[in-house]
């Protein structure tokens, strides 16, 4: 039921910091680091925001996570910068915006560092099985689950395996695998040393019970809850939710003196800290004094219930609240009351995005109850019982009358006449009860027909958004995998471009430093190509050139206008077209030598400027052409006389499965087709 079920989950986020948040506060402003370079300031920053959260203060809670983060953007550590990523998640998923949380907890999944830190690489794949799981994506919390106990030495840290099979006993539990999940919970329970991790022991406690009260068994709820209830001693709020539960147990069982004394201690114990629980401890009385046939003080109850879950918004306990006085009040017949409530249930599980299954079931069935305890209300049943006596006084009426013409008719006609009248009477009455027969039996074979038919429509649809939900969740997995291929192999692009830059800087052979740059150059290239797929937000197939030889020809500017003294200007001139990945690279790399070669080698007089012009053209066949206003005194039509360069730009036209036509008319002219 919702009453407990509801708050099994979210009610042990952040449980194990629930004393007095300022009095921390100050105590970590006393010893505040210098704001240097050292992380532990970060660190700081995170434990001052995971305080004020526990305060119910966003904005400040915020306001310092944002100052973690701008402090290790400037003073960059791999350990913090994980650590704001998934506290930042945290406290979004605790405001119920799980996408947005997963948004950080990818960042801090693939960050490039995460493998050095085995108890940060747990926690970001335990954290995102979680909130995975909060928006229903069963398979992929399963996979980061399985991840997470990949993570650690189980040996060393057994409390990991109680954990992770407490969150996939918390997935069964979603899904209304009651039984499956208790195996889970009793595996986590085994595993763990309860006085050591005694929160996650009162969460494992909590979770059995719930899911027993879940199954009927209330004893055992009532055994694990009183479990739950040690490892939670000291925590005042958990107190009054372990009291509400223990409360509604004892109200299903009979035994209301119990119920009462709990859900009223409960209801001391809160003090107003958290009202959801105060809300469905009302109910649990409310509903306690119904059973005691006292409905003025059960309503007034109730009513003070749905004010309070009016106040919060929530709209679960507003059904709840619904859905108990209407049923209450059908039963002692008080129709327009339940009437009312009725309609507001109706309206409240109308509103709800998503309401649950068993919801609606409930609803449908209360109506059900309305309808059946109206029509059997005495002054309905007065009616069915007047109008039956009129309908059995004109059969009556009807009877004597046809009687009177029997009798004339037999007066008045031979005996023999009269008997084969009612022969023929008799005969046809036989032929319709026949053909009547007939037609009931051909009518249940169609309804027969028919439901199957739409039995096995139904089964077909469930199938197909069953296999299209795993689809989704493989494609989404799949998506993931591709982005982390991408974004390693332009980490280490980037990282051979900065040796060979560092390479180039430390020799001292010139020759060999230019051979270096063209390297570094030639790897930046390609740098290029992967870092514009990186940060789009699909995997693409296929690369706008225009954009791509833009950013190129802006970051041979970037690199020439320093290092070279001649004036020159590049002129781009290029299709809207698309090239796949495999001619991309290649096409880049190409104009990367082309326009380097130019900028180094071109020969005009001092007096001018070097002008180079890139063309591209696509239509049946596709066309480059570079440029420029330099002169060669040789042009030099075989590749194996020429440069590295020269060589690497014939190996990429066969590789384009190109030809190339060079011609030295004002200037030099390089022409690709392919």
């Amino acid at each position: 039921m919702k009453k407990i079920s509801q708050i099994a989950f979210w009610c042990f986020i952040g449980v194990t910091c629930l004393a007095q948040p300022m009095d921390s506060i100050q105590r970590i402003k006393n010893s505040l680091v210098t704001p240097d370079g050292d992380p532990i300031y970060g660190f700081q920053m995170i434990d001052i925001a995971e305080q004020f959260f526990l305060g119910q203060e966003a904005d400040s809670c915020f306001l310092y996570l944002n100052a973690a983060s701008d402090y290790v953007q400037k003073y960059p550590n791999d350990s913090l910068e994980i650590d704001v990523l998934t506290t930042f998640s945290n406290v979004y998923s605790n405001y119920q915006k799980h996408k947005k949380a997963l948004e950080y907890l990818n960042q801090a999944y693939t960050h490039p560092a995460l493998f050095k830190f085995s108890s940060l690489d747990y926690s970001v794949n335990q954290r995102m099985a979680d909130n995975l799981r909060e928006i229903e994506l069963y398979d992929s919390a399963q996979f980061h689950l399985k991840q997470a106990l990949e993570k650690v030495d189980t040996s060393i840290y057994p409390f990991a395996i109680a954990e992770i099979n407490l969150d996939y006993g918390i997935i069964e539990t979603n899904k209304g695998n009651e039984r499956i999940a208790i195996e889970y919970y009793l595996i986590a329970d085994s595993y763990l040393d309860k006085k050591l991790h005694p929160t996650i022991a009162g969460n494992i406690s909590y979770n059995i019970a719930a899911s027993f009260y879940e199954v009927d068994d209330f004893f055992k709820a009532i055994q694990y809850f009183e479990e739950a209830r040690i490892h939670f001693d000291k925590h005042p709020f958990m107190g009054s939710i372990i009291l509400n539960a223990l409360g509604h147990c004892y109200t299903e069982l009979g035994d209301y003196e119990k119920a009462e004394y709990y859900l009223k201690k409960s209801i001391a114990t809160n003090k107003m800290r958290d009202k959801v629980t105060l809300g469905y401890s009302q109910v649990g009385l409310a509903s306690l004094h119904f059973r005691r046939k006292q409905p003025e003080l059960a309503l007034s109850l109730a009513e003070k219930s749905y004010q309070s879950f009016n106040d919060l918004e929530d709209i679960d306990g507003l059904i709840e609240v619904a859905s108990l006085i209407a049923n209450d009040m059908t039963e002692l017949k008080r129709f327009d009351t339940a009437k009312k409530w009725l309609k507001t249930e109706k309206m409240l599980v109308k509103s709800k995005k998503s309401a649950e299954k068993t919801t609606k079931s409930r609803l449908q069935f209360h109506e059900l109850a309305y309808e059946v305890a109206t029509q059997l209300d005495p002054k309905f049943q007065d009616y069915l019982m007047n109008y039956k006596n009129e309908k059995d006084t004109l059969t009556k009426e009807k009877l004597a009358r046809q009687i009177e013409e029997l009798e004339f008719i037999y007066q008045t006609t031979a005996k023999q006449d009269s008997i084969t009248l009612l022969l023929s009477k008799e005969i046809a009455l036989a032929s319709t009860v026949k053909n009547q027969r007939l037609t009931l039996i051909l009518t249940v074979l169609s309804l027969l027909f028919v439901g199957v038919l739409l039995w096995q429509m139904k089964r077909q649809n469930q199938l197909k958004t069953k296999a299209n939900k795993l689809l989704a969740a493989k494609n989404e997995k799949i998506k993931t995998l591709l982005w982390e291929v991408q974004h390693r192999v332009k980490n280490n692009l980037l990282f051979i471009s900065s040796l060979l830059d560092m390479q180039a800087d430390s020799s001292e052979d010139h020759t060999a430093k230019q051979a270096l740059t063209s390297a570094r150059d030639r790897i930046e290239t390609m740098s290029l190509l992967h870092q514009r797929l990186l940060y789009k937000e699909e995997i693409l197939a296929s690369v706008n050139i225009e954009e791509y030889l833009t950013e190129l020809l802006e970051e041979l500017k970037m690199v020439y206008k320093g290092d070279h003294s001649r004036s020159f200007s590049i002129n781009l001139q290029v299709d809207d077209a698309y090239l796949d990945l495999e001619q991309a690279l290649p096409l880049g790399l190409i104009v990367n030598e082309l326009v380097t070669n130019a900028i180094k080698h071109a020969n005009i007089p001092e007096e001018e400027r070097l002008v180079i012009d890139v063309y591209y053209q696509q239509n049946d066949l596709k066309k480059l052409i570079v440029h420029d206003n330099g002169q060669l005194a040789k042009v030099i039509r075989n590749p194996a006389e020429n440069s590295f360069g020269t060589q690497l730009v014939d190996l990429l036209i066969r590789q384009l499965k190109g030809k190339f036509s060079i011609s030295n008319d004002a200037g030099l002219r390089y022409e690709i087709i392919f």
